[in-house]
């Protein structure tokens, strides 16, 4: 196998629909004829109603003009309708932000007075809770209850595809992509690059714990050994590989008491009920489903030879604050930090989290 056939193995595939740029008919994107589709029913709708002759084809005519620019006219690459949506979200986020200090009532209400600037953490960080090594997300800025959930795991072990054969390179790729195939949950993968912060490697720090037990001159060498390690080591670049699994109230909602996903009659038929259910789902049953499935990733993975290991609460911490500023160095949490930011999910009291807080 040539290396060339070797990289087509490996595709970028889109996790939504509408990020395929594929097309179907001449220039037209996948994207665009959905929303061609949905315009022409819009019009056909228009089109249909009891109006006279000549104000039904101007009315169908300017719908149709304005459906071919918004969906087909680009600005820079950008399509005019990605550049309404940015336009809106400008529009209703708030213009300016500051970090507010003091207890979490404070900052959640200092959003609601009139003439001060909205709070940054109320605004732009939809984490609500932490605790038993997950992440709880609300739905919204202004919502304060948790709709959902992740899990993060870190690849402490995988094998090295460039090592391997051609054969054992085709047959991991198989099994992955029959991995991922198999899956009934969606998955997020993470890659962060950045330069090994000294203090805190991990093996570096036992060997500083092993230098008290040696005798004097194996503790001279092994302490000349770690400055020229510590040296060479503050040049390089660390690659950490994340997993993170997700569970939402509004899957659950769509799902039946035993597990299986709702026929899509019902949930059309009673979509108001459903959706209306999903707020008396306990956080423990969703937390039981984010485990189960960490238990079946890691399982699967497992398989090619890619161990999993869940963060605890204050790597879970320091993550976030990583993914919310990239490329900026973010200092470990202590102890401290990380009780003040833990919330009890789905046991705590009203009571309780005003004390943690």
């Amino acid at each position: 196998m040539t290396t060339v056939e070797k990289r087509s193995l490996s595709k970028e595939v889109p996790t939504h629909l509408f990020q395929f740029r594929e097309t179907v008919f001449g220039p037209v994107t996948v994207q665009q004829l959905l929303y061609d589709i949905a315009a022409f029913a819009g019009i056909w709708y228009l089109g249909s109603q009891p109006l006279p002759l000549v104000p039904r084809i101007l009315l169908c005519g300017f719908c149709a003009l304005l459906a071919l620019v918004i969906i087909h006219v680009t600005f820079d690459g950008n399509s005019t309708l990605d550049l309404l949506f940015l336009y809106l979200r400008a529009w209703t986020m708030p213009a300016q932000t500051v970090w507010m200090r003091g207890p979490a009532a404070v900052r959640l209400a200092s959003s609601r007075i009139k003439g001060l600037p909205a709070s940054v953490q109320q605004t732009w960080i939809p984490l609500r809770a932490v605790g038993r090594g997950c992440l709880g997300f609300a739905e919204s800025s202004k919502a304060t209850e948790v709709s959902r959930y992740c899990l993060v795991m870190e690849e402490v072990e995988g094998p090295n595809l460039g090592l391997l054969s051609d054969e054992d390179y085709v047959r991991v790729h198989e099994e992955y992509e029959r991995f991922l195939a198999g899956l009934q949950l969606p998955l997020q993968y993470i890659i962060t690059t950045a330069p090994i912060a000294v203090h805190q490697y991990e093996p570096l720090s036992a060997q500083k714990q092993q230098i008290a037990a040696l005798p004097p001159r194996l503790a001279a060498l092994r302490q000349d050994n770690l400055a020229f390690h510590q040296g060479k080591i503050s040049a390089c670049l660390r690659t950490r590989h994340f997993v993170v699994v997700p569970a939402s109230r509004d899957e659950e909602a769509l799902r039946t008491p035993e597990g299986k996903p709702r026929p899509g009659w019902q949930v059309l038929a009673g979509r108001g009920w459903v959706w209306g259910k999903q707020n008396s789902i306990p956080a423990e049953a969703l937390l039981a489903r984010l485990h189960d499935r960490a238990a079946v990733v890691q399982s699967g993975l497992a398989r090619l030879g890619i161990s999993l290991c869940p963060l605890e609460d204050a790597a879970l911490l320091h993550f976030y604050a990583t993914c919310l500023a990239p490329g900026t160095p973010v200092t470990g949490f202590s102890a401290g930090e990380v009780a003040q930011a833990r919330l009890h999910v789905g046991t705590t009291s009203t009571r309780e989290r005003k004390e943690v807080r």
